[in-house]
């Protein structure tokens, strides 16, 4: 559509809502139903991951394609929409067939492994209500902890989606022309892939998902301020790799770690759809940060990017420590009243409101039985 119309809006709309309110939203939702949130992290990193890899080699992709302008009559950016576009839906359609909705139904799974992967999704959930409830989605818009990770992340919103868009642009800047431009924004990316994937396995292993968001987003200061501070292009460069060394595994963690804090699958899906809404509204700030009249530094830009991890971490650390509270409480409230995994069914609509249900924030808070289920499993799905 967008291939063919010269100055659509609503092109624009149905491709942002595609793109920006479906894709991560829905894939995230998607990978939590299927794994236990101790076992999120690893998968959400390996979805990242492909999207900064994506990042790396797009541009310069882009830039070859637009080399076919004028064949066919058709301008080189139209040709970038039309390939790419028929490759996203040859993907979609094959998903289609391949991709299964819930464990339940998966034609792939033998009956034993499906037996083990309900029981562990179900262990994780501690017997939380699967059944939609209108109730339910107002748990969601009621509970506190969603605003905070909305904040969370609209203000890691701002770096991270102005840093794709505006890499080449900085680096062209620099001093370097639009072919140089392109082939360096491949190395602070592709720095950020390898991070994530990292850093993401390294959270499942510690079960820890706001420690590493807290150092990811400030390492990825000292990179914005490696690049604020000299005007040396080689360190100018140096710093963006920094940036994205921080920054990306920050993104990807905060993604698993509110696919995993909120419990029952309606609020889950409600939370998530609202939180990176609210994030997508970091974007439209994030397109207007870095303006052609401050090249080729772009000081304002980096500072709002600054500014915006301070708050980011100042946040996340707030998080932890309400998180951290909540579970106290719970487990007072479970020793106090005696509830055992028993009587969960109890609670089964009160999502992690539940006095069962465990925000992770540590390995402490994981059920000895999540941590050695792995072990007795085939090895191609382990946890």
């Amino acid at each position: 559509m967008y291939t063919f119309a010269l100055n659509s809006d609503s092109a624009r709309v149905l491709l942002g809502a595609a793109e920006k309110a479906g894709i991560l939203p829905g894939l995230t939702y998607y990978l939590s139903a299927w794994y236990p949130k101790v076992a999120l992290g690893r998968r959400i990193g390996i979805l990242y991951a492909g999207s900064t890899l994506a990042n790396a080699f797009g541009g310069l992709l882009a830039f070859a394609i637009e080399k076919m302008n004028g064949i066919g009559g058709l301008h080189g950016w139209s040709w970038i929409f039309l390939l790419e576009g028929l490759l996203t839906i040859s993907i979609a359609t094959l998903l289609y067939f391949c991709m299964h909705d819930y464990p339940e139904n998966a034609a792939f799974l033998t009956e034993a492994e499906r037996d083990w992967l309900l029981d562990v999704i179900g262990t994780d959930s501690v017997g939380l209500s699967k059944h939609f409830k209108r109730e339910f989605i107002f748990q969601a818009l009621r509970d506190p902890q969603v605003y905070i990770h909305s904040a969370i992340f609209f203000f890691t919103a701002i770096p991270a989606l102005s840093f794709p868009i505006f890499l080449p642009t900085i680096i062209n800047g620099l001093g370097y022309s639009s072919t140089n431009a392109q082939l360096l924004s491949i190395a602070p990316n592709a720095t950020g892939c390898v991070f994530t994937l990292a850093i993401c396995f390294l959270s499942d292993r510690v079960r820890a998902r706001g420690p590493f968001i807290l150092a990811g987003s400030t390492v990825a200061v000292v990179g914005y301020a490696m690049v604020f501070a000299t005007k040396t292009p080689p360190a100018q460069y140096a710093g963006t790799v920094v940036v994205a060394a921080g920054l990306l595994p920050s993104v990807a963690c905060q993604l698993a770690w509110m696919g995993g804090t909120f419990g029952g699958e309606v609020k889950r899906a409600v939370a998530i759809a609202f939180i990176v809404g609210c994030g997508n509204l970091g974007g439209i700030v994030a397109s207007f940060i870095y303006r052609q009249q401050d090249s080729p530094r772009y000081l304002p830009g980096h500072a709002v990017c600054i500014g915006s991890l301070c708050i980011l971490i100042t946040l996340c650390g707030l998080a932890i420590i309400r998180l951290h509270m909540l579970n106290r409480s719970k487990i007072a409230k479970c020793e106090r009243e005696g509830i055992t995994a028993e009587k969960s069914e109890a609670f089964a609509e009160l999502g992690d409101g539940s006095p069962l249900y465990r925000y992770v924030l540590h390995r402490i808070d994981v059920p000895q039985d999540l941590l050695t289920t792995g072990l007795i499993y085939p090895p191609r799905y382990t946890l």
